[in-house]
């Protein structure tokens, strides 16, 4: 049997965030999701925003905060396939396998499902919500059906510019204080300059620490 290489974890996913503080968002916004997380109390939601804002992370940290009976499914994989929309169906309908947790269901790039799909998605989302709670996340609010915009409150993930500073300092001192516990050797004012060179996008800032640190 031939041995598959391995590879070192990718810093992209191990510096993704863990927790809801961890989330590097502006104040108002992360006192919404706490809120609504320590009420346990969730809405049916829309993440939008620029790519690598962390919408996704997000998402998955309230699900998992809530030790809620959680279904993934990705736009982009399932567009045109009839079948994922029934099995949502069945599986939001259904009782939850964690007894009186919540049923979160997170449909990543929810704006490439066809719109055949997304007419069908508000539909579920309409009829399951005795039962389930649906966060969906898009790069472009605008290109989900008028429907799905109006089931699903809408975040916006982007930065204002009036919160750029603050941001940004907030994930240079969370990524610093990664690299350093994680025995990696970087200066601060470094870790500040990568920061600043590629915010918002946090999956870029991580694959520059990763050029980085592999020089």
């Amino acid at each position: 049997m031939i041995a598959m290489p391995s590879y070192q974890p990718l810093l992209s996913e191990t510096m993704r965030p863990q927790t809801i503080s961890d989330l590097t968002l502006p104040a108002p916004l992360l006192a919404k999701l706490q809120g609504m997380v320590g009420a346990k109390s969730v809405l049916n939601m829309v993440f939008h925003g620029a790519p690598g804002t962390g919408k996704t992370s997000a998402a998955r940290i309230m699900a998992a905060t809530l030790n809620a009976d959680m279904h993934d499914l990705n736009g982009a994989l399932n567009r045109g396939i009839a079948s994922a929309m029934a099995d949502l169906e069945k599986w939001a309908s259904g009782a939850s396998l964690m007894i009186d947790e919540p049923k979160i269901c997170i449909i990543d790039e929810a704006d490439q499902l066809n719109k055949k799909m997304q007419t069908a998605l508000s539909y579920i989302i309409e009829n399951c919500f005795r039962k389930t709670r649906f966060i969906l996340t898009t790069n472009n609010l605008e290109r989900l059906c008028a429907p799905l915009r109006s089931r699903c409150e809408p975040f916006c993930f982007d930065v204002r510019p009036c919160d750029r500073l603050e941001i940004i300092d907030l994930m240079s001192r969370r990524y610093h204080g990664y690299l350093e516990g994680s025995g990696y050797s970087i200066s601060k004012w470094r870790c500040d300059e990568i920061v600043r060179i590629y915010f918002p996008d946090l999956r870029r800032v991580a694959n520059q620490f990763q050029l980085e640190l592999a020089a």
